[in-house]
């Protein structure tokens, strides 16, 4: 049996697999976070193995059965929200957030969200446009080693709708794999912008996105107070830490400039996002 691992913020996942198919799956989905078992912290086991009578994938833990089906997008949205699930359930010792976030220039751009935001069509149409991928899903901001932020380095995952729009920006389709079916897009960020540089830089500067299909271009600063609270909607282990977190977001919000951008197409943002930089190197 092959044993993949993915490692994220001081815990590790093994999930056990015997066919070369599903251990390809893995490394497609996981290939930038495949890492070793941590030597401290919590560990998993899952396993995904296939079912020859009913001729489907099973995906389970120690416990129970957590998904019957083939291998595809519906499947792999599975496998992402259990993994992550088990990397920060019990972690402690540090805040994870939902957010995309690219780098230009090593300086990092936060773009925080619930799923449905928009944060990975956006984070993806940035990359089109010279930004290097971080992540569009999660990132975790350790307590004590400041400065030294883990970003979950996926594949984009896009919903249907999302899917058209960024495509006509994707490179060569036949170098790079694409994983598409009814229920969405699994796009590797290489797609996007083959150069990529794993970064642990705090963010320069936060933007909330707010797509509105009718909208234009709107810039609005947030305030600190806003943007806690804002934080806070998508802070994912709150209920493992003291007084929820609050302090470490709070010390974010207060270091970090933030913006809401919404926004019905992307024309302009890409400028303005070059002001905003521009802004804050004059400060």
């Amino acid at each position: 049996m092959s044993v993949f691992t993915i490692e994220f913020a001081g815990s590790t996942v093994s999930i056990g697999c015997r066919k070369k198919e599903a251990l390809d799956f893995l490394s497609f989905l996981f290939a930038d976070v495949a890492g070793v078992p941590a030597t401290n912290g919590k560990k998993y086991i899952l396993n995904l193995e296939y079912n020859e009578e009913q001729n489907a994938y099973v995906f389970s833990d120690a416990h129970k059965l957590l998904y019957r089906g083939q291998l595809g997008v519906g499947f792999a949205a599975v496998l992402y929200d259990s993994i992550i699930f088990h990397l920060i359930n019990n972690t402690a010792n540090g805040v994870a957030l939902h957010s995309g976030a690219v780098a230009m220039n090593d300086r990092v751009l936060l773009l925080p969200g619930q799923s449905g935001a928009g944060k990975s069509t956006l984070t993806g149409w940035l990359l089109t446009r010279g930004y290097s991928y971080l992540t569009d899903e999660l990132i975790f901001i350790p307590q004590e080693k400041v400065g030294q932020i883990e970003y979950l380095s996926r594949p984009l995952c896009l919903k249907p709708g999302s899917v058209p729009i960024l495509k006509k920006f994707a490179g060569d389709e036949s170098s790079v794999e694409l994983l598409q079916d009814i229920h969405g897009a699994i796009i590797p960020h290489r797609m996007l912008n083959p150069q990529f540089k794993a970064l642990s830089s705090s963010p320069s500067l936060i933007i909330i996105p707010d797509y509105q299909g009718c909208s234009s271009l709107e810039i609005e600063k947030i305030s600190k107070a806003h943007l806690c609270s804002l934080l806070m909607g998508c802070h994912v282990n709150a209920r493992n830490l003291e007084n929820h977190g609050f302090d470490q977001i709070l010390k974010i919000a207060r270091s970090t400039p933030a913006y809401r951008v919404r926004y019905g197409d992307f024309q302009g943002i890409d400028s303005a996002l070059d002001n905003l930089f521009d802004e804050m190197g004059t400060e």
